[in-house]
């Protein structure tokens, strides 16, 4: 049961410290920053894809350890998930968080037991980031909703032929 744990956390931790990377290096091209992170509609857009390819990237390594059902694990993943958004707002090569000038982004990234933390407290003062995360619970429902019912609707056509 540990090793299975171990493995799914480990797996969090790894997504969470590359999206910071990506974030890192988006933040260093003028392009990107001002594409990402000069508008609202813009953050929202890249914090609901960084979000959602979050939950399926971490669903597809987790799903062999037989953890997934673990309700520790799950939460933290679930808190972990949030470390994606950093990808997001990360942005310009300065921290998310509200940290002393000069304490560096990498640093709070490998305190690897406050990531989750810092980031719930910075999504719940920012409204992309409560936007963002909405959008990404409801957005994978609707879309499964529509698939299946066009699905339903195709078989009930072809009976009728």
């Amino acid at each position: 049961m540990f090793k299975n744990n171990f493995r799914a956390l480990l797996v969090q931790g790894v997504l969470s410290f590359i999206c910071m990377g990506i974030g890192f290096i988006i933040g260093k091209f003028q392009v990107l920053q001002e594409l990402l992170y000069q508008n609202f509609i813009g953050k929202l857009i890249i914090s609901v894809l960084i979000i959602l390819l979050y939950k399926w990237l971490s669903s597809i390594l987790t799903t062999k350890s037989k953890a997934r059902g673990d309700f520790f694990v799950g939460s933290y993943i679930f808190f972990l998930g949030l470390a994606f958004l950093a990808l997001a707002l990360v942005g310009m090569g300065k921290s998310v968080f509200e940290v002393a000038p000069g304490e560096s982004t990498w640093r709070l990234g490998m305190d690897f037991i406050s990531l989750p933390i810092q980031l719930v407290i910075y999504l719940l003062r920012s409204k992309v980031g409560i936007v963002a995360y909405i959008i990404s619970i409801i957005f994978p429902s609707l879309l499964m909703g529509f698939f299946l019912r066009w699905k339903r609707v195709n078989r009930r056509q072809k009976r009728k032929k």
